[in-house]
């Protein structure tokens, strides 16, 4: 072979080594994807297999595929386990030809990491490893009817969820933009089993003293029948019981306070100065409080500490204990062998700091008639005429911290790497999910909700269903989420919401339960005095 025809071949062999290199996602499990630049009609998924099951999914697709089938648009779920969510972000992070995947449900993925990393990884400041979905936010659903809704779907999202979707890294050309979009509510809270409150004729409780005493009353009611006040899982979700402790913190010092919180933004505006002073705030305190009030050993079943989070659910559905904090993932995990038990508990709104009814005013008793007319859809003059000396801004402090709930919602992540070949496939998919049949399929299939509203105006099927769309405000209360990537020097210097190491979270509780030398004065104080020491540390770590 001459020289000249040699270089041709070794031209031809080196183009079509690019060529396949960058055809984005090429062939995959079932059916054959595009691999010469055209678009895919098949969706690849990697699905994390949560608390909510894959039921739901399962169904959408069906449904999704019989609305499309003109399109020929397929969807197939190549991965669907419990590691998805630790190994989606080092795959998407690999880059265009080596990773097949176009659509991944996740959690914990640090999108600002992805969209920092992308230069290094694209070689080019254009373009970043995400695609956006601001497409989706801004456009209305598409349901099986293949007509636009009405409301753009970010007009839907629950409120709350909005400040945590952006993002916020370093990379100034991007920011703002939004990468992902939550796939489950995730809303978290006291569960109660109801049973157990109609056995010893309780009340439910609207403030957190009423909590306190009916724990109490529990303990001694309980002993002979073996019923416990609360369970939780000390083996491996100790950190459940600070959905409870968010919203007080929230209930306390208002819901802007609390998100300045995780964006370690102090009043002075100089978070590299004074970041540290978000720790200062007397909500934090009052939370603390709160908990210290409620944790105590003798009102769990032995063995708590070394209990999984099913165990202890279990624990509560099979009424030996009559408080659990958990999430609204619950029916769908317990549904295979206790449906009918689990399908009859109760998510419940936090019971409001009574320092907040002493703060404008009011007693126990008045803030209990307060809270109690809040639920039941009282207006404000009739509120102000039960309770005398309460003001308009101590009613608006008192229905703005019974409206607050915690939530994860945003941990449950749906990305799209930019070099996927199935954009537009994908796109379709997600604008049918968040449309009113979408949420429907949701919502029979997961047994919870999208963090999206609807003009759904059918009674759920069960009493549990019903607390977390009553929980929630059919949409219009605020959702509170622990959002560690809304302060840069929080997310790349590796801080946690206790960073002293005797209190490490998810520890901070099991620790108030077990060493008596653990108050909430101590962890509060401690705590500041840690986060100041070590700010400068933290920012430099952090690189800013």
């Amino acid at each position: 072979m001459n020289m000249r025809i040699l270089k041709k071949a070794l031209a031809l062999i080196c183009t079509l080594t690019m060529v396949l290199s960058l055809a984005g996602c090429g062939d995959g499990a079932g059916e054959t994807k595009t691999g010469d630049g055209e678009e895919s009609k098949v969706i690849q998924v990697k699905f994390y297999k949560a608390g909510y099951g894959e039921e739901w999914l399962q169904a959408m697709i069906k449904a999704f595929e019989e609305a499309y089938k003109e399109e020929g648009y397929k969807v197939e779920i190549v991965e669907s386990s419990s590691t998805i969510s630790t190994s989606s972000e080092q795959e998407i992070l690999l880059g265009p030809g080596k990773n097949k995947t176009d659509l991944y449900f996740t959690s914990g993925v640090s999108v600002s990491n992805v969209i920092d990393s992308s230069k290094k990884v694209l070689r080019t400041e254009d373009e970043v490893l995400l695609e956006s979905l601001e497409d989706i936010f801004r456009n209305p659903a598409i349901g099986a009817d293949k007509k636009e809704e009405e409301k753009t779907i970010e007009e839907r999202l629950f409120p709350g969820l909005e400040e945590s979707l952006h993002y916020r890294g370093a990379n100034e050309k991007w920011q703002s933009d939004r990468y992902t979009i939550p796939w489950a509510l995730g809303a978290t809270g006291l569960v109660m089993n109801n049973s157990i409150m109609e056995k010893y004729g309780l009340d439910i409780p609207l403030t957190s003293n009423e909590f306190a005493a009916v724990l109490e009353t529990i303990e001694k009611k309980g002993e002979a029948d073996g019923v416990h006040p609360y369970s939780w899982s000390g083996n491996n979700a100790p950190g459940y019981w600070t959905y409870l402790y968010d919203t007080w913190f929230a209930q306390y010092s208002g819901a802007e306070a609390y998100n300045n919180f995780w964006a370690t933004n102090p009043a002075s505006g100089d978070v590299r100065s004074d970041g540290w002073q978000v720790y200062e705030d007397q909500g934090i305190l009052e939370a603390l409080k709160a908990m210290d009030k409620i944790m105590d050993l003798d009102y769990s079943a032995d063995g708590s500490v070394n209990m999984t989070h099913l165990e202890a659910q279990h624990e509560l559905l099979t009424g030996k204990a009559a408080f659990m904090v958990s999430g609204d993932w619950m029916l769908n995990e317990m549904k295979n062998e206790y449906y009918e038990e689990a399908s009859q508990v109760s998510m419940l709104k936090a019971p409001v700091l009574p320092v907040i009814g002493e703060e404008i005013g009011i007693s126990d008793a008045q803030l209990h008639t307060v809270v109690e007319m809040i639920d039941n859809g009282s207006d404000a003059a009739d509120i102000k005429a039960a309770v005398s000396g309460l003001t308009d801004e101590g009613l608006s402090r008192v229905q703005n911290a019974r409206n607050a709930y915690s939530s994860i919602g945003v941990t449950h992540q749906i990305l799209v790497p930019s070099y996927s070949d199935a954009k537009t496939a994908v796109k379709a998919f997600l604008r049918f999910m968040y449309s009113e049949d979408g949420c429907r399929i949701f919502r029979e299939q997961a047994y919870s909700l999208l963090p999206i509203s609807t003009s759904e105006t059918e009674e759920a099927p069960t009493v549990f269903q019903k607390s977390i769309e009553e929980l929630t405000g059919d949409g219009q209360a605020v959702a509170l989420f622990q959002d560690s990537e809304a302060s840069q020097i929080r997310a790349k210097s590796g801080m946690l919401p206790f960073n002293y190491s005797a209190f490490a979270h998810p520890n901070t509780f099991r620790a108030m339960m077990t060493d008596e030398k653990i108050t909430a004065e101590y962890i509060y104080d401690t705590e500041l005095a840690y986060v100041k020491a070590n700010w400068a540390t933290y920012v430099s770590y952090a690189g800013e």
